[in-house]
């Protein structure tokens, strides 16, 4: 695939492909093609390219004498400079990373204690699991009534 730049129609051979050329120009404000601009105004054998180019070049002259650059003009669309003024200094940096290496560190633990709790309580009410498989076995006297009492170890009903 081939990338054409509007730089490369100011030298096309249609006047409507320099024309086209010429009104990127002057409507990105491109204000390092003006002297390209120049150039071709002086060589320029259709009237309306012609015409155009100065269009193009006025604009151009105006915006660079208001200091506006195209680089400037991209940071200024897709908000760049704004993410470079609102960019944390170094001290904030540091506090950011300190906030997120504790909190990644509470998360941690609280997933060890998480895993060493289901652990433990797999070890200690392994051998008084229901019957039924939903939990603590029953207490004989509760049969019936839906009530459940863990990490009793009555024997099983005969």
């Amino acid at each position: 695939m081939q990338v054409y730049k509007p730089l490369d129609f100011l030298k096309a051979p249609t006047p409507q492909e320099r024309l086209g050329a010429v009104r990127v120009l002057g409507i990105a404000e491109d204000v390092d093609a003006l002297p390209l601009l120049k150039e071709c105004y002086t060589r320029e054998p259709d009237a309306v390219v012609k015409q155009t180019i100065d269009w193009a070049g006025r604009r151009l002259f105006a915006a660079k004498q208001r200091g506006v650059t195209l680089l400037g003009l991209i940071f200024a669309q897709f908000k760049i400079d704004q993410e470079i003024e609102n960019a944390p200094d170094e001290a904030e940096a540091r506090l950011l990373e300190n906030m997120d290496a504790q909190l990644n560190a509470d998360l941690n633990r609280i997933k060890m204690s998480g895993v060493s709790n289901a652990l433990t309580g797999a070890a200690l009410g392994g051998g008084y699991g229901r019957r039924d498989g939903r939990g603590g076995r029953r207490h004989p006297g509760d049969a019936g009534r839906g009530q459940c009492v863990f990490l009793q170890p009555w024997p099983d009903p005969a």
